[in-house]
């Protein structure tokens, strides 16, 4: 681009934009005098020596101001009590969850506490049990001693015949076994040939 040229366009720019500025101004000034500034309250103007006072754009803005601040108050107080209440909530609910914690716990060593006497007990039957027991087989060894010593030889000739008898049994079913197998075999060797 030339210098010409370029001269030329920064030229167009310084004017469109005094053009811009030119506009804006009258904007501002027809606003202030105009209808929209009357609508809310109007400038300083002076009557009859007197100065009636509008809500200037100073005076709205400081209104506006408090009123955000008012609100960001209310804000806050709502939210700080929001927060206060979920505080309380939350306590409320770990007191709670403590609490039955410690019902469980106390639960537990009392179950604990009860199984422990529960066995405690049933060991102590046991024991007597035992005692007495072996109290009764020491009674009885003494008192039938004799008696069992003229039982005792019938006992083991009777286990002897018994002895025997399963002993020829199976002699008898192993004999039985054998003459099956050599028939068996003989009839396979017929059979061949």
């Amino acid at each position: 681009m030339g210098l010409r040229r370029r001269k030329m366009m920064k030229n167009m720019t310084t004017k469109k934009n005094r053009k811009r500025r030119k506009e804006k101004f009258s904007e501002r000034g027809r606003r202030r005098g105009g209808e929209e500034e009357k609508e809310r309250g109007g400038r300083k103007k002076k009557n009859g020596g007197q100065e009636e006072q509008g809500r200037g754009r100073k005076k709205m803005k400081e209104e506006n101001r408090k009123e955000e601040q008012k609100k960001k108050k209310e804000e806050e107080k709502k939210k700080k009590k929001k927060r206060e209440e979920e505080e309380r909530k939350r306590k409320v609910e770990e007191e709670e969850e403590d609490e039955k914690k410690e019902e469980e716990k106390r639960k537990k060593e009392r179950e604990q506490e009860e199984r422990k006497r529960k066995d405690e007990e049933e060991k102590k039957v046991q024991e007597d049990k035992n005692k007495e027991e072996k109290k009764r087989k020491e009674e009885e060894e003494e008192e039938g001693g004799r008696r069992k010593k003229g039982g005792e030889k019938k006992v083991e000739e009777e286990k002897k015949e018994e002895k025997k008898r399963e002993e020829e049994e199976r002699k008898m079913k192993e004999k039985e076994k054998k003459k099956r197998e050599v028939e068996e075999r003989k009839r396979e060797k017929g059979e061949e040939g």
